[in-house]
């Protein structure tokens, strides 16, 4: 199968996480083996351990000797942290590219908005409108029945 990681979920008991479209689940304990954590192969775990905000850890695993194991090395680290900056310089690119999209979706949203607005000022007329109507069969219903 080649190298694995033992991820666990940085907070409760299940993750769900994606990646190039695929779903990717980290359990606390593994509900299949019963152990803790979950074997993720290699290279999605190191991208998922560099993501901005972490959310999944390596899973501590003890020896034999009980002493911790160490999951990554030098390099994994080095590694994961190459990848979160170039995450980052990726995410300013974007974040500094063109804004005509959004512009767009703003605009639309002002439009329904304004729609909205057209919609419940006429309703609000037509509630006034109501109102004296009931207002007038109430007097005449008074008057009637004197």
């Amino acid at each position: 199968m080649g190298r694995t990681l033992r991820l666990q979920p940085a907070t409760g008991k299940f993750l769900q996480t994606s990646l190039d479209g695929r779903l990717i689940n980290i359990w606390l304990v593994d509900p299949k083996t019963n152990i803790q954590g979950t074997e993720v192969p290699y290279e999605d775990a190191i991208r998922i351990l560099a993501f901005r905000h972490p959310v999944a850890n390596v899973t501590p695993i003890k020896g034999k000797e009980g002493k911790y194991i160490q999951q990554l090395t030098d390099d994994d680290k080095a590694r994961i942290e190459k990848i979160r900056e170039e995450g980052y310089k990726e995410t300013t690119a974007i974040v500094s590219s063109d804004n005509s999209a959004l512009e767009k979706v703003v605009e639309q949203q002002n439009e329904v908005i304004k729609a909205q607005m057209d919609f419940m000022t006429q309703m609000k007329k037509d509630m006034d409108s109501m109102k004296s109507e009931i207002t007038k069969l109430s007097k005449k219903s008074t008057k009637a029945e004197k």
